[in-house]
């Protein structure tokens, strides 16, 4: 068997490129034949290798000590997505390929599908945005799996794809990295982010938001933003600092270049959740949840923008904590916008993250054992278990053609 996945590049700093990763990961050490084809894969900083006379590029990570590396196709900027991905398909002849987006990404492999049906189709929809436009059903009429992110977009899939099965589980947390550390907090509040520094994170609303606060309010110690610094897109993270942070006492970043496996590993960003409080994740959409589950496993309080598998996770969070909690004690209020495509986002309102941040250190004040309770929480969530569903779904479409929905977050 063969394994083609299709995605955002796993060095990224994303849910879906996270997502990528540990796909391929999971297969290679299976000693299962994977490789990907990728966007968003910086060309200069992660560069080719000369194999056979051929610049290849490779996504390479240890296990055990041992350096691996799985094969990465690259979409090429002057060629048509369909047509990158059928030659790809038609060069390695996977037999499963596993797309990683949203449905605007892959309307493209209905076209691939009528020229070869030589594989099955596993969509893992990563959708954080509700509701599904109609122009995207014909989408949904060829794959051999769903895997939706999304739990709150799962009726609504019911009703444009029919199922035969359907299957619930969590993507969950690592259980050998995000348990069982030993916690060393410093005295004063520590806020904690992790995304790209791009607009759909609203890094320079919670950087201004956060210094607004800290200069007024006795304990405030620091907001470590874990991101991808050295990034050229979109903000400039050092001049925002020196906006809102002049005296470089309130703000910081990583010391070096922040990416999936080079830079800081799992087990330091591990190491600087469990050093943090509270964990804000604000984007304009969420489809996996998968960063905020980490930061609770390492006894953070989490904040999140209300979209998406945030609101699932948030109801599922106060529920299992009670009665003195609230849906809203961990939801950022968000107004809707359209954006190009038609789609809405969410964009977080300053002022509840201001009002959310002071009810969170409320809590971890008067809440003796909150932290412990929020890890206990993810410990139901297995990553294990996910991939588990996920291989008995490739079982099943390759000696049949069930339609099965896998829900996740």
């Amino acid at each position: 068997m063969r394994i083609l996945t299709i995605g955002l590049s796993p060095y990224l700093l994303t849910s879906r490129s996270r997502l990528n990763a540990e796909i391929l990961k999971h297969y290679n050490l299976m000693g299962i034949p994977v490789a990907s084809l990728v966007w968003g894969h910086d060309r200069t900083y992660h560069v080719p290798e000369e194999v056979k006379g051929q610049s290849r590029f490779f996504y390479k990570f240890k296990y055990k000590n041992i350096d691996r590396r799985i094969p990465l196709t690259l979409f090429e900027k002057d060629k048509d997505q369909t047509v990158c991905i059928y030659e790809t398909i038609k060069k390695l002849k996977p037999d499963i390929v596993i797309t990683i987006g949203d449905y605007t990404e892959f309307s493209c492999m209905k076209a691939v599908k009528m020229y070869t049906e030589d594989f099955k189709w596993i969509f893992m929809l990563c959708n954080g945005t509700q509701p599904i436009n109609e122009y995207a059903y014909p989408t949904f009429e060829d794959p051999d799996a769903i895997v939706c992110s999304n739990p709150k977009s799962l009726p609504e899939i019911r009703e444009i794809y029919p199922k035969d099965a359907i299957v619930s589980q969590i993507i969950g947390v690592d259980r050998g990295i995000y348990y069982d550390r030993k916690i060393d907090r410093k005295p004063g509040l520590r806020v904690m982010s992790c995304g790209k520094k791009t607009s759909s994170d609203n890094v320079p609303m919670l950087m201004e938001t956060f210094a607004d606060m800290a200069k007024d309010i006795d304990g405030w110690k620091t907001l470590y933003l874990h991101s991808n610094i050295n990034d050229s897109r979109d903000h400039n993270l050092d001049l925002l600092k020196s906006r809102f942070d002049p005296d470089d006492k309130l703000i910081s970043f990583p010391d070096r270049f922040v990416s999936i496996t080079d830079g800081y590993s799992d087990e330091e960003f591990a190491e600087e959740l469990s050093l943090s409080d509270i964990f804000v994740s604000i984007p304009i959409t969420s489809s996996t949840s998968m960063s905020v589950l980490e930061a609770m496993a390492c006894g953070c309080y989490p904040l999140m923008s209300s979209c998406g598998s945030n609101l699932y996770l948030a109801e599922e969070l106060s529920d299992y904590l009670g009665n003195n909690f609230r849906t809203e004690d961990f939801i950022v209020q968000t107004i809707k916008v359209m954006v190009p495509g038609e789609h809405y986002v969410n964009v977080p309102m300053p002022d509840d993250l201001k009002e959310k941040m002071l009810n969170a250190q409320r809590n971890l004040r008067n809440n003796k054992g909150l932290r412990e309770k929020f890890e206990e929480f993810t410990k139901k969530y297995n990553r294990d278990t996910f991939f588990e569903t996920i291989d008995e779904t490739i079982e099943k479409v390759l000696v049949s053609n069930p339609v099965v929905c896998l829900e996740t977050v």
